[in-house]
């Protein structure tokens, strides 16, 4: 993929494909803005996820985070609402609320991921740096915890 980025105080243009390509616990991502890019104020990432794959049950301490579905079927959890998300789905989590996700598809999904302010990114950079396979669980909540965040048990769902 495509890393040349061309960014001055007028903004920032990437080409289709542009930016940092990480793989993060199996799934590839492309950094399209960081921290440094913006100045600080966000960071938008592209991510893949195979099918049953997703982000745990976490709350940010620091950030908001917005998805966009761009492909896929996923199942999103935002405290105690639970919804199916697919193509077009904006889903917006406030700092403090528990929240997951899983591609419930029979198929890779993907999603626009936006975090507020930017920084963010570095969490998924060092996450790349794991070894593949099932990240060992103790050096796994050393990086979320450095990132002000941590992995909670969520509410019962709304019937």
């Amino acid at each position: 993929m495509q890393e040349e980025k061309n960014s001055s105080v007028d903004g920032i243009i990437l080409p289709p494909g542009g930016g940092k390509a990480i793989h993060v616990l199996g799934n590839p991502w492309t950094i399209k803005a960081g921290k440094e890019d913006t100045g600080g104020p966000i960071a938008v990432m592209e991510g893949s996820f195979r099918p049953r794959s997703g982000a745990p049950a976490h709350v940010h301490r620091q950030h908001e985070e917005t998805f966009y579905v761009l492909e896929g079927e996923f199942l999103f959890q935002l405290g105690t609402q639970t919804v199916m998300a697919t193509a077009g789905t904006f889903v917006f989590v406030p700092r403090d609320v528990p929240h997951a996700f899983e591609n419930i598809g029979t198929q890779p999904g993907r999603i626009l991921g936006i975090m507020t302010p930017g920084g963010y990114e570095q969490f998924f950079e060092e996450l790349a740096q794991l070894p593949p396979g099932p990240p060992d669980p103790a050096k796994f909540q050393e990086i979320f915890e450095k990132y002000d965040q941590e992995v909670v048990e969520l509410p019962k769902t709304v019937e």
